[in-house]
């Protein structure tokens, strides 16, 4: 969530000449049953706007503040994180930090900014587009030592065959079994590793500049159940040959098998099909414990060639 904000002689630094627009991160906690809005955050009453490493102006992605839609964005709100305390962990891509945000008050907790016992993972692109501070982006996991104020790269994860910078989006998912997930952000491909960093698992899923993944994540519990029903539609090249039926039913990850039925009338109960030829048919979704999921239409049998 954005907000425009008029940067004004009291708040910008000395070689400003405000006023200029500028947009500050806010985020809020919303319980989805009431509306009510539980907690709020906003990055100006707690991050001053010297911290940023995207200068006004410096390029045309952080805008020039001259216009609504070149608002100034030094903050940038990447993403965001509750802790068991139920303290938030808030990543700002123009600050380059990320932040631990007290629960009570909207404080700063603590800051980890790039040039500096929370196992905390992160995706470090290594490039915004206009500098480049890494020869690739990886997956990092490190340990951040509240006492001390310290942090510790327990770890980093990035294709050694084909290492590759990209410039916006990504993440990092440490799994139950240890191994890290990484969705490679804009450029639309996703990986698996173990914890010693060898690469188990690497795919695409679109074109360079076509697709991207803000975010990607494994998910082995995940249950699709489709609000429609399975689409069916059967087909025999005439009467006198078997009905072949083609069925979809997108998103549904319980499906084990499906069940057809066919009949030559609607006024009675259609039964499993065997290879003969149906005028109608309808098709129903099975899981593996053999319960019913979702039953599709019943669906009339194009024949294009009707015997005579």
């Amino acid at each position: 969530m954005l907000s425009i904000q008029v940067l004004v002689s009291a708040q910008a630094p000395p070689f400003f000449h405000a006023p200029y627009l500028f947009l500050q991160g806010i985020f809020l906690e919303i319980d989805i049953r009431t509306g009510d809005v539980l907690f709020e955050w906003r990055s100006l009453g707690h991050v001053p706007l010297n911290e940023t490493y995207w200068l006004l102006g410096s390029n045309p992605e952080v805008g020039f503040g001259n216009a609504t839609d070149q608002s100034w964005d030094y903050f940038h709100l990447n993403s965001i994180d509750k802790d068991h305390d139920g303290n938030y962990i808030v990543s700002s891509r123009h600050c380059s930090t990320v932040f631990k945000i007290s629960k009570h008050d909207g404080s700063i907790m603590w800051r980890l900014e790039h040039k500096t016992t929370t196992i905390l993972s992160i995706f470090d692109n290594g490039s915004n587009g206009y500098s480049t501070t890494s020869l690739y982006s990886s997956g990092m996991v490190m340990a951040v030592d509240t006492r001390t104020m310290t942090c510790t790269l327990l770890n980093q994860y990035y294709n050694h065959r084909t290492p590759k910078v990209t410039t916006a989006e990504g993440s990092t998912q440490v799994l139950s079994n240890t191994n890290v997930f990484i969705g490679w952000g804009s450029q639309p491909e996703i990986s698996e590793f173990t914890e010693s960093s060898q690469c188990i698992m690497h795919g695409a899923f679109g074109a360079l500049n076509v697709a991207s993944s803000y975010r990607a994540f494994k998910i082995s519990e995940w249950v699709g159940r489709p609000d429609s029903t399975p689409a069916v539609w059967s087909y025999a090249n005439s009467s006198e040959l078997p009905t072949t039926f083609y069925i979809s039913w997108n998103g549904a990850t319980q499906l084990a098998h499906w069940r057809f039925f066919g009949g030559n009338s609607t006024s009675c109960p259609l039964s499993l099909i065997g290879g003969a030829f149906y005028s109608y048919g309808y098709a129903e979704a099975i899981d593996k414990q053999g319960e019913k999921l979702g039953i599709s239409p019943i669906i009339r049998t194009f024949v294009p060639y009707p015997a005579s």
